[in-house]
This record gives C-alpha cells, sequence and structure tokens, in this order.
C-alpha cells in the first residue's frame, strides 16, 4: 500500500500544489475552461486555531480506522506533531492533517493486526461493541474505504476527497460509486 499524498503539477520545473495560488489559465476563447484552483481570500489560520478547528473531526476519521476512541486520539496527536514543525511550509495543513491521519490509521491496523497474530486469544465482545457497517467498510479496499470516510464521516466534498488522496474529482466519484455498491451489496438482508 502506498501513503496518500497531495496531488501536484509541475509548472516550469516547480512542484505546484492545489490552493497554493497557481492557476492553469483557460486558452484563449475558451469559455468553458476554469481555473483548477481557487485563491483563499481569508487569511491563514494560526495552529492553535487548526487544531481547536480539526481535532474533533479527524478523532471521529481516526476512530473509524482503529477502532477506540483512545487510540483515535493518539493517531490525530500524531498528525497534528507531524504537521508542526513544517506547519509554516505546508500549503494546505487542513489536507495535510487529514492525510496524515489516513496514513497513521492504516499503519496502527497494521500493527494491530500483526499483534493478534501473535496472540490468538482474543476476549468474547458485547453485542454493543459490534457495529456491521462500520465493519463493512473496514472490509472495503483501502482507496474505497478512505472515500468513504472522508465523504460520510467527515461530510467532504468531491475536490477535498480528491486533494486529500491525490487522485481527481471524477476518480473519487467512481470510486464512492463502487464502494457503495459493495456495501450495499454486503449490507442488504
Amino acid at each position: 500500500m502506498t501513503d496518500v499524498d497531495y496531488e501536484h503539477e509541475t509548472i516550469e520545473g516547480q512542484q505546484v500544489y492545489p490552493g497554493d495560488g497557481h492557476e492553469v489559465q483557460a486558452a484563449a476563447g475558451d469559455e468553458l475552461a476554469a481555473p483548477m484552483t481557487v485563491e483563499m481570500s481569508t487569511p491563514r489560520e494560526n495552529f492553535e486555531t487548526l487544531y481547536a478547528r480539526l481535532f474533533p473531526p479527524m478523532c471521529r476519521l481516526a476512530f473509524v480506522l482503529v477502532d477506540t476512541e483512545e487510540q483515535a486520539a493518539e493517531v490525530v496527536q500524531d498528525a497534528f506533531a507531524k504537521l508542526y514543525p513544517r506547519f509554516d511550509k505546508v500549503r494546505e495543513p487542513e489536507a495535510y492533517v487529514r492525510a496524515s491521519v489516513l496514513n497513521l490509521g492504516r499503519r496502527a491496523l497494521r500493527r494491530r493486526i500483526m499483534a493478534r497474530d501473535r496472540f490468538r486469544p482474543e476476549p468474547e465482545a458485547t453485542a454493543n461493541e459490534h457495529d456491521h457497517v462500520i465493519d463493512a467498510i473496514r472490509a472495503l479496499p483501502t482507496r474505497q474505504r478512505n472515500a468513504i470516510v472522508l465523504r460520510y464521516y467527515l461530510q467532504l466534498t468531491d475536490v477535498e476527497i480528491a486533494a486529500t488522496l491525490g487522485m481527481q474529482p471524477g476518480t473519487v466519484k467512481s470510486t464512492l460509486h463502487r464502494a457503495r455498491a459493495q456495501l450495499n451489496e454486503v449490507l442488504q438482508p
């Protein structure tokens, strides 16, 4: 599996990331072409404000990936800890944190699977601990699972999901369609 990375383009030998103010201009007479990015008119928020705003939704995202609130909070703390030293250099800190949470959540799952393989006996779970929808989401392929979680747990748009996962908005739509079809098949009685 590969880690999520920002989608970028190269313009005159420099990497250009979405939202950094560089826009692809339409050719003369091309009225249908639109710029690929939109310049933000609001000033950039500081780290503390970003942390306060993003911590709860990132914990929800991480919880879907890792099962426990404690581990979810730890994943989110680690994501913000990775962002802090490079905060001034990151063009889209919100997308950076989302991608970090996805990557760190996936890493935590791999470690848990490896630990379960070593120690087989598991305590019996109560009926309240099982959520069949979350179990079905966890069974999806990584790309589909990430898209579903970002759409339905964080309420992100196709463009925001595309920026987070490093894919085109059209690919996000088809990935979500396939994931919903697979979930519908698994969850129907």
